[in-house]
């Protein structure tokens, strides 16, 4: 978190590219650098994350709901299919048993 916050301040890149969030890092730490994260969106930059932790997608969502996207993804054959999520999709698919991080295939 810390390296991540000092190469940020000295390229200032317009987009801010982070893979496994959650790697590392506990919640705690997380919800600060949700709180990071916008003031970087205030600030009209891009924050784009990869997770397979539906926590760390929850918190980070949660964050920043106005400016938030959640995209399921996968990529077969060459072909990348995305689908846009909400927190609530989530929460209710989970209800039903249905657990997103492995159920692409049926959903998109």
């Amino acid at each position: 978190y810390i390296i991540a916050r000092l190469l940020y301040e000295m390229v200032k890149p317009e987009v801010l590219l982070w893979d496994d969030i959650e790697a590392h890092l506990n919640p705690r730490m997380l919800v600060r650098l949700s709180g990071w994260f916008s003031d970087i969106v205030a600030n009209g930059k891009q924050v784009i994350v990869a997770t397979h932790s539906i926590e760390a997608l929850k918190i980070l969502a949660e964050a920043n709901p106005e400016a938030a996207s959640i995209l399921l993804t996968s990529l077969k054959n060459n072909i990348l299919k995305t689908k846009p999520l909400s927190v609530k999709e989530i929460d209710s698919l989970s209800e039903a048993g249905i657990d997103v991080r492995i159920a692409e295939p049926f959903l998109l």
